[in-house]
């Protein structure tokens, strides 16, 4: 495990350095609440001159962030885009406020994502709410953004703290789903990038937010459906009280593998795999799954069923 004291260490050495000319370009997927709004107050208070992009439902909800952020930065720029971020439409809408803008972006944090309980629900590009949000709109972004990650930034990061579920849905089913998708995609998008951009997929673990207190029974769920859903409610809830850890130190340590210079050590490797102690997963070998995904050519298959969804749902934009 790393510890806390080497991760406040090191993120208080990236404070003191000087900022790139202009300052970084920070984009982040998910920033408005939980994970992602810890990390994007975290980054805030280190950083020195900074932009600040980020996408949520709603720019008015959004206001009292942004002052907060602001306090925690004086010389920091955010720019808030709104918009439903399931929707490929308005991911692709956000990109093409950054790409007309910037000619680079730093770092990359997605955290968008719900709990696929409750029942499957479909956006109206007709995607299952749960893969929309934590694989197709974090994939389509990276993809839109690829250019400008490639492009100045001497370290580039793209963060992302964790073929459609037509049929036979479970909340089991999804999640592993979506991780495994993420994984082997962001495989060959790190392989497209020629070892230049450091992936890093995050295992966050269990931590205190609401993301559960939001967790609903879909339209027509029968009484004991939704008394099982009250009751695994609950029981997160104590489990996170015991056990949980605070998004200020989730906070710290997603800001850590944005800018510590351990990761930057791993520029050319692909794909960096992190577990809830900041402790970089061993590669599987052919006898693990993601290995034996991998000498089967999955990377690329799983990347050309992506294309195919975005090209069904964007009119092959």
């Amino acid at each position: 495990m790393v510890k806390l004291t080497t991760i406040y260490q090191s993120n208080t050495a990236s404070a003191a350095q000087q900022p790139p000319a202009g300052g970084l370009v920070c984009v982040f997927l998910g920033a408005t609440s939980g994970i992602g709004a810890s990390t994007a107050e975290k980054l805030a208070s280190l950083l020195g001159p900074a932009t600040f992009y980020i996408a949520g439902r709603s720019q008015s909800r959004f206001a009292s962030q942004k002052a907060k952020l602001e306090r925690l930065n004086r010389d920091l720029k955010v720019v808030f885009f709104e918009g439903e971020m399931s929707l490929l439409a308005d991911v692709d809408a956000f990109s093409k406020i950054i790409t007309g803008a910037e000619k680079k972006v730093d770092y990359l944090c997605m955290s968008a994502g719900m709990l696929p309980l409750g029942g499957a629900r479909y956006t109206k590009e007709n995607l299952e709410l749960c893969l929309a949000l934590s694989y197709y709109a974090r994939t389509r972004l990276t993809a839109n953004l690829l250019p400008l990650l490639h492009h100045a930034s001497p370290a580039p990061r793209v963060l992302g703290p964790d073929v459609g579920l037509e049929r036979n849905w479970t909340p089991h089913d999804a999640m592993n789903q979506s991780v495994t998708l993420t994984s082997l995609a962001l495989d060959h998008l790190s392989e497209s990038a020629g070892g230049k951009i450091v992936f890093i997929h995050s295992f966050p673990g269990l931590v205190k937010t609401d993301i559960f207190n939001r967790v609903t029974a879909v339209e027509g769920t029968g009484i004991f459906a939704r008394l099982r859903l009250a009751v695994m409610r609950l029981f997160v809830r104590v489990l996170m009280v015991v056990k949980g850890m605070s998004p200020e130190e989730c906070a710290e340590r997603q800001v850590y593998y944005l800018t510590s210079d351990v990761y930057t050590a791993r520029l050319g490797q692909g794909v960096v795999r992190v577990d809830d102690k900041s402790e970089v997963f061993a590669e599987e070998g052919p006898g693990g799954v993601l290995g034996r995904y991998r000498e089967e050519g999955w990377p690329a298959r799983v990347w050309e069923f992506t294309i195919g969804v975005f090209e069904r749902v964007t009119g092959g934009v």
